[in-house]
């Protein structure tokens, strides 16, 4: 009898993981049919040249963050087949990754729970419990759901890693297996954080997370000379440099917000209060809170005001202040918020990025929605039973993945979802946006037309409501566009700004179109001019070189060599990437360039140089590159 319960001790754990891991599937099943979002064009439509190009090519056009984020693109890259025709590929990768983490988080547990103060029993059920809301919380549909934010999983991925391989290195350490404990410690959180920074760049913080660890739920180890010294090089070093990067970054970045509607300071309070939102939400999820679109957020204009500022700023201080002090006496408590925070530190704080955004939870969420399997695991031996405790954990596991299906089912419906967002977020310029996107898609153009009337009085100076009217009259209906529609948009050209990815996502769809043939020549012709007006406008710095690479596109249709070579040249000048001097380089020698494409080659050979997995990627069609540049060298000499 004791052998067959010992047996089922070990049996029902792994069973309740497969069912768990069988019902989040099914969670997410409605929703891994909805189509791309916000920036995932804009990301990932290179992914049409990985064939000509190769992988490597797409690998190293990475504009998401200063790193590049090479190893994100490269498991996009692998899935090039089915772009853009089966979006539901890539949707199913971020189910099996988000899946693979929640196995992972499931390990953490196991390894940390005999530090939590609960019985064996007990155990198993705080890690069930804790990966299970963790995996079924609708707060991380907009990170499985919302393509690109395969980033964050992979990034989490590594840190996850990182933090078993570190844990296991610890019990390798206290069991006197010393050369192996610190070796695999420090391959661990090395290897750990840079292939996580190499996903996205708030990998870095994993010696933050490891430390935190150490500080809270590990206090209590074992700690000789030797891994004192270990810490303070691998964990301490690593987040003071952290830090001081950070301030930094206070210090020096202030000027970059100039084409932000708000500054640094501003970002940096309200940022305090968008916290308090995430940690409200994570504990008490509702349908209506989560969405794709929250840049309707009212922003603080001071420490004083509005009323809410200064009380979410000393909420904010009190919770880490007590964490810290508290993290003696209360460990479980201080590692839920210490991880929270901790994990925000790039994205929520005062580095130049917008200002709410539901994935970045996806790995800091781990450390708060630990305390409330952990709470009432803890009651088990007052109620002298595990039965009240599992059921109150079922009703909460059910309730949360129950807001997760009646959001999941929303995501297979464009237009529904889109409509929903603007109901929640009637001010939200992203949400409006879209859902003029889906009206032009269902075919109710008189509908999207009568939105983006509305978006343009109520956002005079934004170019997007203009340019999506002009694209109705003009390329869809192919009629005549109203004169003093143009006359809005060559002003706006001028003087109009943008917020969020829908302006450049939009512009690139017209190109397209109109590069097919598909549109008139006198719409071509006046957008084209428009797109140059915006490549010298003050309030788009930012998309001043993809706004060249639009327009060279166009003069190139219309062919206009000159103005398409000085606009290539351009875009590659100004925003520097490998992608765009190599079109400029075959541009050259289409038109018969040598002498240009042969001073260009050698440019680009020497930026290589410097980035080896690039250099593999180009090798090849460089070499086809000289050969047409050797050929067109001939007695004939540069073409004219």
């Amino acid at each position: 009898m004791p052998e067959q319960d010992q047996n089922r001790h070990r049996f029902l754990p792994a069973a309740a993981l497969i069912a768990l891991l069988l019902a989040v599937i099914l969670v997410y099943l409605p929703g891994l049919g909805s189509g791309l979002y916000v920036d995932d064009y804009y990301n990932l439509h290179l992914l049409s040249t990985v064939k000509d190009e190769g992988i490597l090519a797409f690998v190293g056009s990475g504009v998401s963050g200063p790193l590049g984020r090479p190893l994100s693109y490269l498991s996009f890259a692998l899935q090039a087949g089915s772009w853009p025709a089966n979006i539901a590929a890539f949707k199913w990768v971020n189910l099996l990754l988000h899946l693979g983490n929640g196995l992972l988080v499931f390990f953490i547990c196991r390894a940390c729970a005999p530090f939590l103060g609960l019985s064996p029993q007990m155990r198993d059920v705080f890690c069930i419990f804790s990966t299970g809301i963790w995996l079924v919380h609708p707060m991380h549909l907009t990170t499985v759901l919302y393509v690109v934010q395969r980033m964050a999983e992979l990034s989490a991925l590594f840190v996850f890693l990182g933090v078993l391989g570190y844990l296991a290195g610890r019990r390798a350490v206290e069991a006197g297996r010393l050369r192996a404990g610190y070796v695999g410690m420090t391959v661990a959180v090395g290897a750990g954080t840079l292939a996580a920074m190499l996903c996205k760049e708030n990998g870095i913080l994993l010696p933050v997370l490891v430390l935190v660890l150490d500080w809270t739920l590990l206090q209590d180890r074992p700690r000789p000379a030797a891994y004192r010294i270990w810490r303070f090089i691998c964990l301490i070093l690593p987040a003071v440099l952290i830090g001081g990067w950070l301030l930094w970054q206070a210090w020096g970045s202030q000027d970059t917000f100039q084409w932000r509607p708000y500054s640094m300071y501003q970002k940096s309070l309200t940022e305090a209060a968008v916290l308090l939102v995430y940690i409200w939400d994570l504990f008490v999820p509702r349908p209506s809170a989560f969405g794709l679109f929250h840049d309707d957020f009212p922003v603080a204009a001071g420490l004083l005001g509005p009323a809410w500022v200064l009380p979410a700023v000393v909420a904010i201080v009190a919770m880490i202040v007590c964490a810290f002090l508290l993290r003696r006496r209360h460990p479980v408590f201080a590692f839920g918020v210490l991880w929270f925070f901790g994990a925000h530190l790039l994205e929520s704080t005062h580095l130049n990025l917008e200002i709410y955004f539901e994935h970045r939870n996806y790995l800091p969420s781990v450390g708060l929605l630990t305390l409330v399997p952990w709470l009432l695991a803890r009651q088990a031996p007052r109620l002298q039973s595990s039965s009240p405790v599992v059921a109150a954990l079922c009703l909460y596991l059910v309730l949360t993945g129950w807001v997760s299906v009646q959001n999941s089912l929303l995501w297979r419906q464009p237009l529904a979802l889109a409509e929903e967002a603007v109901r929640i977020h009637p001010e939200s310029r992203g949400a409006l946006a879209q859902l003029g996107s889906r009206y032009i898609g269902a075919g109710n153009l008189d509908a999207a037309r009568g939105l983006y009337q509305d978006m343009a009085v109520r956002y005079p100076t934004a170019i997007l409501p203009a340019l999506r009217l002009a694209a109705i009259s003009g390329c869809i209906r192919n009629e005549p566009v109203a004169a003093e529609e143009w006359e809005r948009l060559e002003s706006l050209a001028d003087s109009g700004g943008v917020t969020g990815f829908e302006f450049l996502a939009e512009l690139n769809t017209q190109v397209s179109v109109i590069s097919a043939g598909e549109c008139g020549h006198q719409y071509a012709e006046r957008l084209t001019g428009i797109v140059e007006r915006m490549t010298t406008n003050p309030n788009l710095p930012r998309e001043r070189g993809a706004l060249h690479e639009l327009a060279g596109a166009l003069r190139l249709t219309m062919g206009d060599i000159p103005a398409t070579l000085r606009h290539y040249r351009l875009a590659k000048e100004t925003v520097p990437t490998l992608h765009r001097h190599w079109l400029y380089i075959e541009l050259l020698l289409k038109l018969g360039r040598p002498r240009a494409a042969g001073d260009e080659m050698a440019a680009f050979r020497a930026t290589l140089k410097q980035q080896p997995v690039a250099w593999l990627a180009y090798r090849d069609k460089l070499a086809v590159a000289r050969k047409l540049l050797d050929t067109m060298n001939g007695p004939k000499g540069e073409q004219p």
